[in-house]
């Protein structure tokens, strides 16, 4: 097993196929491995199940374009056990089956906003300007 103290700040993690993947910015806890900001001024993180080795360098076990589909662009957060809400009330009934059994992750779901009803189709009605009578000049 890899010693997550044994990875430390600037070591290259290289792909199985040996390519250069990142570079170690810190370890992030006992687990996760954060790398160094990429070019578009990202970081990302990678659990540390992945390492297989360690020398000069940490080898992972997968092809860079795979680790790259399946790493985090954000630390990972540990489960919340309760739900807090904004009048200070905590549910410990927040697992989403209502039961609170221990160490069930609450069911969550996206906040979207509800779709807007269409437009109405009818073309916008427009006043006529009145139409100009002839007047004569005396």
């Amino acid at each position: 097993m890899i010693q997550a103290s044994s990875i430390k700040p600037e070591m290259s993690v290289v792909c199985s196929q040996n390519g250069l993947f990142g570079v170690v910015d810190h370890m992030e806890g006992g687990d996760t491995i954060k790398l160094k900001k990429d070019s578009k001024g990202q970081h990302h993180f990678i659990p540390l199940s992945w390492v297989k080795s360690l020398d000069s360098k940490v080898h992972i076990d997968r092809p860079g374009a795979q680790a790259m589909k399946e790493w985090a662009d954000n630390a990972p957060t540990k489960a919340a056990k309760s739900d807090s809400r904004s009048d200070g009330h905590v549910d410990s009934k927040a697992n989403g089956n209502g039961k609170g059994s221990p160490g069930a992750a609450p069911e969550m779901k996206a906040a979207m906003p509800a779709p807007s009803a269409p437009a109405p189709s009818s073309p916008m009605k427009t006043e006529k300007a009145p139409k100009a009578t002839p007047t004569t000049r005396h």
